[in-house]
């Protein structure tokens, strides 16, 4: 009589692992440039209010805003991404959005350096990052 779960009688279930996917060089690339992008979101959430409190002494009003000005572009752009992203390529666009977050958010070390970074210049990364965002969102969906 087979178990519940499928497996056949004493054996346990164990999950496929191996398949096509794995070995397919674009999904691969795909998957990890996703999780590259990811993990810098991730990074640049924690990293730009600290940077901002302890490089510049923002306070919480600054903070704020800097937390809310990612979502006025998304607001604005995502129907303008969607009908971008239907009429190109998406590979294109989800390339051009990751370089363009990199540049950027890669501004802000190369603006410190030169002992010229404000709350202003981080708040323009933050729209500009924010700009990059929705075409990057729905062309990873299709």
């Amino acid at each position: 009589m087979p178990e519940a779960d499928g497996a056949a009688p004493g054996r346990r279930w164990a999950p496929k692992l191996g398949g096509r996917r794995w070995r397919d060089a674009d999904f691969l690339k795909l998957g990890a440039g996703q999780s590259i992008s990811r993990l810098g979101t991730c990074v640049t959430a924690l990293a730009l209010p600290t940077a901002a409190i302890e490089l510049l002494g923002a306070g919480p009003v600054e903070v704020g805003a800097l937390a809310a000005l990612p979502s006025l572009p998304f607001a604005v752009l995502s129907i303008p991404s969607g009908v971008l992203v239907d009429r190109l390529p998406r590979r294109p666009i989800m390339i051009a959005c990751d370089l363009g977050r990199l540049a950027a958010l890669g501004s802000i070390p190369l603006v410190y350096l030169w002992h010229g970074l404000s709350i202003y210049h981080l708040y323009a990364v933050v729209l500009l990052v924010g700009g990059f965002t929705p075409c990057s969102v729905v062309a990873a969906q299709c």
